[in-house]
């Protein structure tokens, strides 16, 4: 669960087909907001979301592709 400030944060064995990602309706209007503030990082295998005040979740081993085929996998509350 993400909510503002919370600086950054890794996540290593994020699984699209079976996990997802609760982050703060402060921090993004929608799901398609968050898919606008992710790029891909490390040649392409790993993605990157950056809010406005520069607080990032990264996901490794996650292509930007992967998640947007998968926008469920993020819920905002």
């Amino acid at each position: 669960m993400f909510n503002a400030a919370f600086k950054s944060a890794t996540i290593g064995d994020f699984d699209v087909n079976k996990d997802t990602i609760d982050i703060s309706h402060t921090l993004f209007a929608s799901v398609s907001d968050i898919l606008s503030h992710a790029q891909s990082i490390n040649s392409g295998h790993d993605t990157i979301i950056t809010d406005a005040a520069h607080n990032t979740i990264t996901l490794m081993g996650v292509t930007l592709a992967q998640i947007q085929a998968h926008p469920s996998d993020f819920n905002l509350f």
